[in-house]
């Protein structure tokens, strides 16, 4: 154990896990075909209308039961005026005839159903809200894939780039899992806390896109790579996706030295704080700054929130 704790205190760029890791080497999914900015437009008006019908028919349904509770409880008042104020109510009621209290108990029942039909409808349309924010970030952050192989036309060292692998997971379970295995293969999960992870003060979840991408260089030898990128966009803004998101990242891949140190604190700085004593005390003061600033509640104080390429996260490098 002494030793386990030493090799993690001497951790460097060189021997991170992280960025010289074989673990991309032997994951090559291909899960989706990255949409166009058309097909990215029309994706979402998809999901648009089919929670505007959703909502529609959810509405109305809210609408019916809250007029029949108010019905209910209006009559209900009616017959027992020293439950108007529910305030020792059964007290009173117990008191009474017994045919008067079972009366009571039999029509507060008939509410009763009418509030939980009325707590699921508003329930099931907050999940389909739920369900149309995850999707539509999903599309956004496969739709990001497709923007940053364009990257390469704005570095002339950039030889291509080129998609290795693009998972993506049906739940949060599974991707926060992968995270762990691109940590180390060494690390395991011991509780469900192990595998939150937070980024720009957001969680990490199944809209998320594990990104591998084949980056070759023009110039010297030995000048191609494997780099994995977390992309778990919150930014549904447009505008921000443009032509500043390609160069900030062919500017990151023209250079890997930079990139790996980069990478170097990628998965420390998004973890829970209960996976942080498996990763390795090495990189708590170099890698401080950078988890503040994606752990934050209020992403939106630190100047980076506001820049689209602070969505896609490198995690995991191998040289070739």
């Amino acid at each position: 154990m002494a030793w386990l704790v030493m090799a993690s205190a001497c951790t460097t760029v060189e021997s991170d896990p992280t960025t010289n890791s074989a673990a991309v080497l032997y994951r090559t999914r291909v899960d989706f075909m990255p949409p166009t900015r058309a097909e990215r437009i029309s994706q979402i008006a998809y999901e648009d209308r089919a929670l505007a019908l959703k909502e529609a028919e959810l509405d109305a349904k809210v609408d019916t039961l809250n007029k029949e509770r108010e019905a209910l409880f209006e009559e209900l008042s009616a017959k027992f005026p020293e439950c108007r104020s529910q305030k020792h109510c059964l007290s009173f009621l117990t008191k009474g005839s017994t045919r008067k209290f079972e009366q009571f108990r039999e029509e507060r029942a008939v509410l009763g159903k009418v509030d939980s039909e009325l707590a699921e409808a508003e329930s099931t349309r907050e999940l389909w809200r739920r369900r149309r924010e995850i999707r539509v970030r999903a599309i956004y952050n496969r739709y990001l894939v497709r923007e940053v192989l364009g990257a390469a036309k704005w570095d002339d060292r950039i030889d291509e780039i080129m998609v290795h692998s693009a998972e993506v997971f049906p739940d949060r379970r599974g991707l926060s899992r992968r995270l762990v295995s691109l940590a180390g293969p060494d690390i395991v999960p011991m509780l469900v806390g192990d595998l939150d992870f937070r980024m720009m003060g957001k969680p990490v979840d199944e809209a998320a896109v594990i990104l591998t991408l084949d980056v070759r260089l023009k110039a010297e030898k030995g000048s191609r790579y494997l780099v994995t990128l977390l992309v778990n966009t919150h930014q549904l803004d447009p505008q921000f996706y443009e032509q500043g998101f390609e160069q900030a990242w062919a500017r990151k891949f023209a250079q890997p030295e930079l990139l790996r140190k980069e990478i170097f604190c990628g998965i420390y700085s998004i973890a829970s704080p209960l996976l942080l004593a498996k990763l390795g005390s090495a990189k708590a003061k170099p890698c401080e700054d950078m988890r503040e600033s994606m752990q934050a509640k209020h992403a939106e104080r630190y100047e980076e929130a506001n820049h689209s390429e602070s969505w896609m996260l490198p995690v995991s490098y191998r040289a070739l």
